[in-house]
């Protein structure tokens, strides 16, 4: 079973919204912890996006970034990691983001069937020389963090358009 790792986000207090908590980004301990996972040889899986697309919003995905934390992972790895895209919908009707959540969830169990739709890209990795960050000051290094990104993205967004037929003909065979 996989390993949760927490993110750091920056946290507002709820009456004055000052900042009580920096998140730190692509530098942040759950990005160095990832990064020595990988270096020791271990899969991690990693949603991209940095955040739930939701229903409402799956128009608008093609010009949500990535974010290029993914970008920082790949370029300092000891090795080119075997990158695997892959495209899924439906989990909003498996386990709702709607509260209240547990009722919603037996709600989705005990109720009629619902459709998750998963696409699994081709895996590929990338050489040596694109990847690699090496000795640049910060400022090339995440230019390379973000050209490793959209390599990251094209390859996911690929998948969407086969992902979306393939769930409407699920839906379609539901009715």
């Amino acid at each position: 079973m996989g390993k949760g790792i927490p993110i750091w986000r920056t946290v507002r207090h709820p009456e004055t919204n000052e900042i009580t908590h920096q998140g730190h980004g692509i530098y942040q301990p759950s990005m160095d912890f990832s990064l020595e996972l990988m270096n020791e040889g271990e899969w991690i899986h990693i949603y991209p996006q940095g955040r739930i697309v939701m229903p409402y919003e799956r128009d608008q995905e093609l010009s949500m970034r990535l974010r290029w934390g993914i970008g920082r992972l790949i370029a300092e790895s000891k090795c080119s990691p075997l990158l695997l895209p892959i495209y899924h919908l439906g989990a909003d009707e498996v386990a709702p983001i709607v509260q209240p959540y547990t009722l919603q969830v037996i709600k989705r169990m005990f109720g009629p069937p619902r459709h998750f739709t998963v696409v699994v890209g081709r895996p590929f990795t990338l050489p040596d020389e694109v990847r690699r960050s090496g000795d640049t000051s910060k400022s090339e290094k995440e230019s390379i963090y973000a050209k490793l990104t959209d390599i990251c993205q094209n390859a996911l967004y690929n998948l969407r358009k086969e992902a979306l037929d393939e769930h409407s003909r699920h839906i379609a065979q539901k009715h």
